[in-house]
């Protein structure tokens, strides 16, 4: 799949949001301070570049799965009890 189609950009930018916000909660979750006390831009700087390395991997990784920015060789299917 090449980088600059609909499908590859929706994943990796979709991979790059959840975890910036994941990064975020980490250091908020860590940090163990009040909501107000917390030093928001160093919480942006460090989700902003945890979000610009996943770019990266997804695009590094492209060819290496059978579809997408994943290196994973699996769709994921939905498990369901019954």
């Amino acid at each position: 799949m090449s980088i600059f189609t609909r499908a590859f950009l929706a994943a990796a930018f979709e991979r790059a949001i959840k975890t910036f916000f994941q990064a975020g909660v980490a250091l908020i979750s860590v940090a163990g301070l009040g909501f107000l006390d917390i030093d928001w831009v160093q919480v942006a700087s460090v989700a902003g570049l945890a979000a610009v390395v996943s770019l990266a991997t997804s695009i590094a990784s492209n060819q290496i799965g059978p579809v997408g920015p994943s290196l994973a060789n699996e769709v994921a299917v939905p498990y369901t009890l019954g």
